[in-house]
């Protein structure tokens, strides 16, 4: 396994110890603890993704899995992505491991043609402009119909990704399927709900109400009618998708963002 191929730094940790073991039957955790000044116990726990290692013992660890360079750096913000707490905080070590992606790590895993299309809320939103009625590929003429601003810098880079990945009607090629892991792209899809969460709270305040719809439910539940109620939803998204998309004639591109999440339960 590849460094830069690995979401969470725990399971490259775990390939690195397989791969001695498999080389040396003696090779043992608590060998691989001793380097790292961790227990027998406690790089099970490791091993296993149940604990996180210290930050002060990041460059120990750097030591003994034997990295050096830009690999070295990359374990490093991985490490510090995996166990930052605040979205914020994960998006400012994302960003530096895609920075070395850029350099000598052929990154799959940090690979934008991956994640690219969920980086900024008006990507989907050019693509699907792009089914508009007498849609032009220009800046200028997309900047003056978004309801909400961009630059013209960051609309010209949008068309260049979606146009090279196929994402604009009438472009040949389809997206490059590149599976990347689930922390790294819920990192990346969770940013973009927040986009959008800011963009729907934006409407309220800046659109009538014949442009848009708001509905609130506040309801009690079980555990069975809570699965009950991610399952629909997510039927109705399908449903609504099948239903819209890829219309012949179409006149605007409109956002429909449903969230559902737990105000009060058990104390925790």
């Amino acid at each position: 396994m590849e460094l830069h191929e690995c979401g969470d730094y725990r399971a490259y940790i775990r390939a690195y110890f397989e791969r001695r073991k498999a080389a040396d039957s003696r090779y043992s955790m608590a060998r691989l603890g001793q380097k790292a000044g961790m227990s027998k116990v406690a790089v099970k726990y490791v091993l296993d993704a149940q604990r996180h290692i210290a930050s002060e013992t990041i460059q120990r660890w750097v030591s003994c899995l034997e990295l050096k360079g830009d690999e070295a750096e990359f374990f490093t913000q991985l490490v510090l992505f995996n166990k930052a707490r605040s979205h914020a905080d994960r998006t400012e070590h994302f960003n530096r491991m895609l920075g070395l992606a850029g350099k000598k790590l052929a990154s799959r895993v940090l690979d934008l043609g991956a994640i690219g299309f969920y980086q900024a809320w008006y990507y989907p939103v050019i693509a699907e402009m792009s089914y508009l009625e007498g849609f032009v590929a220009d800046a200028a003429w997309i900047k003056a119909r978004l309801r909400f601003p961009v630059a013209a810098a960051q609309i010209v880079k949008a068309l260049e990704y979606l146009r090279a990945h196929g994402h604009l009607c009438g472009t040949a090629g389809a997206p490059a399927k590149v599976k990347t892991p689930d922390e790294v792209s819920s990192h990346v899809y969770k940013g973009f709900v927040l986009q959008q969460c800011d963009l729907a709270a934006r409407a309220i305040e800046s659109q009538r109400g014949g442009e848009r719809e708001a509905f609130t439910l506040t309801v009690s539940v079980n555990a069975e009618k809570f699965a009950l109620l991610k399952t629909r939803i997510a039927a109705m998204r399908h449903e609504l998708h099948d239903l819209l998309a890829n219309t012949d004639r179409c006149d605007r591109v409109v956002q429909v963002n449903l969230q559902m999440f737990t105000v009060a339960g058990a104390a925790e």
